[in-house]
Formats: structure tokens, sequence, C-alpha cells
């Protein structure tokens, strides 16, 4: 006799036996623990299970390459930013005011304080462009709500921005 169970969502499934070396790939007679986090219940039971069983093993040679992956995603993310040009204008302003730091000789506390600043202002033009490239995506005609969408984040960049300078102005000049 079969008996169905039903596993939603909220279950968790996790092995609590080694699979030997023994039995086939595709028939598995496990021990598994199902926990209903609803109820907080807890069912042993052995199923005989068919699944397919992964054959290449997550290696830390594996788990290099998969990280040059993501590092290639995110240069071509820093390129197409790298071109745009509100965040170019953002990297302008950041060099005035290196070169300006460098000028006046500024002490450790002072650059830490104005990188911080550059950073928080580049990053929210950035955010900036990240929303507004997802509205044009959403609705790519003339829309008034993605419109008020995109003036809200630009007004974002421009409220960062008038606190960045009030600060920059403080450690420039008292």
């Amino acid at each position: 006799m079969k008996e169905e169970i039903i596993i939603e969502k909220e279950d968790v499934i996790k092995e609590t036996r080694p699979i030997e070396k023994s039995e086939k790939k595709t028939d598995i007679n496990t021990e598994i623990e199902i926990v209903d986090l609803n109820n907080n219940m807890n069912l042993n039971m052995n199923m005989n299970m068919k699944m397919k069983i992964n054959q290449q093993p997550d290696t830390y040679y594996l788990c290099f390459i998969k990280r040059f992956t993501n590092l290639k995603y995110g240069l071509t993310g820093l390129y197409y930013l790298s071109v745009d040009k509100s965040i170019l204008m953002q990297f302008f302003f950041a060099l005035m005011l290196i070169t300006s730091g460098i000028i006046r000789k500024f002490t450790m506390i002072q650059w830490i304080l104005q990188l911080i600043l550059i950073t928080i202002n580049i990053s929210c033009e950035c955010c900036n462009t990240i929303i507004e490239l997802m509205a044009n995506f959403v609705e790519p005609n003339f829309n008034k709500k993605i419109g008020l969408i995109k003036d809200v984040s630009a007004g974002m960049v421009i409220l960062t921005m008038l606190i960045s300078i009030s600060a920059n102005v403080l450690i420039h000049f008292i």
C-alpha cells in the first residue's frame, strides 16, 4: 500500500543518512526527515525515492570559476555605469574634490569623510540609473506614474548631493 505525502512550500526536507555507493543512482531507499514548520512536527519515514543525482560535485575549483564569472558580470555593469553621463559627472566632481584635498593637504579623517561622501553620492546616482532603466523596461512609453518614480529617484540624488556639498564645505573650510 502506497501512502501519498503532500509536501507544501513551508516544509523543509533534509537527508539524514548518506547515500551508499552500492545503491543505484536512480532508485534510492533513504530515510528523510520532514519538518513541518507550521505545526513544529518531525516525521521520520522511509521512502523509496526516484531522483537524479548531480554527477558534478561543487568543488573549490568550480566555485573559483563561478566567482570569476560573477566578476565578469560585475565588470560589465561597471563598464555600463562608466559610460553613463550622470555617473561621469559624479566622477568629475569627485576628481575635483580629491584634487582640492591634495592641494589643501587633508588629514586622514578628512580624507575618510570625503571618500565616504563621494561613495554615497556615486552610489545614489547608480541607484537612480538602475531605477530609470527598470522603469523604462516596464513602461517604454510615457506614463505619469513612471515619470513620478523617476522624479523621486532623481530627487534622492539631489538631496544626497546637497547634504554632501554641505558636508564638504565643512570639511574644506572649517
